[in-house]
């Protein structure tokens, strides 16, 4: 062969494996950006169901307008489907802390990705005043 073929094929390596390795990177970050979709819609499908439980009654196994430090275990169950400690899907593990009586922290860790999301929701008895905060 001759100098120019070798040259030709070894430019076309070159282009061939920049080529993979651009798609690869371009690959990784669409899936790292789907996680972080995912893992924001579920944190923010706990925090609702957080604000369901908040409004509903103690006797119907709500926390009747507080997140009391001794409740959020019951929360936790209400939302798990009746396990206690975190809640652990696909996508994540998310973990509810206690912050005060109108406010509970959660917090998301991705199980794919290393994606950290926390979410503040903060509630008012009056429900005149609630909201969800991503930190």
């Amino acid at each position: 062969m001759g100098t120019q073929q070798i040259l030709m094929i070894v430019l076309a390596i070159i282009v061939v494996g920049a080529a993979i390795s651009v798609g690869i990177v371009m690959f990784d970050t669409q899936a790292r950006n789907q996680t972080r979709r995912a893992v924001t819609v579920e944190i923010a499908d706990i925090a609702v169901e957080a604000q369901a439980w908040f409004r509903k009654p103690k006797m119907l196994g709500g926390g009747e307008g507080s997140f009391d430090s001794n409740d959020v275990d019951s929360l936790i169950t209400y939302i798990n489907g009746g396990r206690i400690g975190d809640i652990v899907t696909p996508t994540g593990t998310y973990t509810i802390t206690y912050q005060s009586n109108n406010t509970i922290k959660i917090s998301a860790l991705s199980l794919r990705y290393d994606i950290t999301i926390e979410v503040l929701v903060n509630l008012d008895a009056s429900g005149a005043n609630y909201g969800i905060r991503f930190l």
